[in-house]
């Protein structure tokens, strides 16, 4: 099982990327409007993520938990080859989404 480290870490690697990239993401997206949107909402759900994790205990761990951990991992290393590789703006804020989205899950399922 992962250690509230771990657990830290990926909450910490996906803020950090959604931040330290916003503004390149952004201005690759144009003008697509929905993108934009789907960048912005990201940016705001790993903001949230980060701050209730920031002060979470995350220690627990179940079969649930460990799940939703290894998905957001995954997420998160295809961010990173993604961005090194450079792939399309748009699969790196789906990736993104998803990440949200399991280190959300992760937080409700520790709730």
């Amino acid at each position: 099982m992962t250690t509230k480290a771990e657990k830290l870490e990926e909450f910490a690697r996906a803020w950090s990327d959604a931040d330290a990239n916003y503004a390149d993401d952004i201005a690759a997206a144009g003008t697509d409007t929905k993108l934009r949107h789907d960048i912005d909402r990201n940016w705001w759900q790993h903001q949230t993520n980060w701050a209730m994790a920031a002060t979470a205990a995350l220690e627990e761990n179940n079969d649930k938990v460990e799940a939703l951990y290894n998905e957001a991992k995954t997420a998160n290393d295809a961010i990173a080859k993604g961005r090194k590789d450079a792939q399309k703006i748009t699969k790196i804020v789906k990736a993104s989404g998803a990440v949200a989205k399991s280190l959300g899950g992760l937080l409700k399922a520790l709730a």
